[in-house]
């Protein structure tokens, strides 16, 4: 009689111990394939982190274009030189990431945009010592005098700004 219930608890805690690795294999096949899917997503999300983030750069690279071009309008209308003061000079996102989220195409525009930009403000507005001129001879009326020929040229890059800048937003 007690060899019978020695061989049943036997046989009871060997069945429990079976039913218990059956479960770890269940649980490690079910972890295994979590990870797996976990692998997955992480392998995919950084693509569509990736692509949101050249999304706000390229938004970003717009604005400070939108921005320049506005204090340019403004000197079209006077000589505003706080606005050109506060005007981005060069783009917050570097050239090498530029390449990056633009094609060729539109990387040449923004860099002619910003050349073209500087270039007005190397011609007008910055004096011997690379500092912004505050005062400008002549009257605006008069477009042989300082003054006038700042605001012709304002009103010029702003008509070629707005070329570059429509050649940019064209999402073609």
């Amino acid at each position: 009689m007690w060899l019978w219930v020695i061989s049943s608890s036997l046989l009871v805690i060997f069945l429990t111990q079976l039913f218990i690795v059956y479960l770890l294999l269940k649980r490690d096949k079910r972890m295994e394939a979590e990870k797996s899917v976990e692998q997955h997503n992480k392998l995919n999300e950084p693509l569509i982190e990736q692509e949101e983030d050249k999304d706000e750069m390229r938004r970003t690279v717009e604005l400070q274009l939108l921005r320049i071009r506005n204090a340019v309008q403004k000197q079209a209308e006077g000589i505003h030189q706080k606005e050109m003061e506060l005007a981005p000079k060069e783009t917050i996102i570097p050239e090498g990431t530029l390449e990056v989220i633009y094609s060729k195409e539109k990387f040449n525009t923004i860099m002619t945009f910003m050349d073209t930009f500087n270039n007005y403000l190397n011609r007008f507005w910055y004096t011997k010592n690379g500092h912004l001129k505050t005062v400008f001879p002549g009257t605006p009326d008069n477009k042989e005098s300082e003054a006038g020929r700042l605001i012709q040229r304002s009103h010029e890059l702003c008509h070629e700004m707005d070329i570059l800048l429509s050649s940019l937003f064209n999402r073609s």
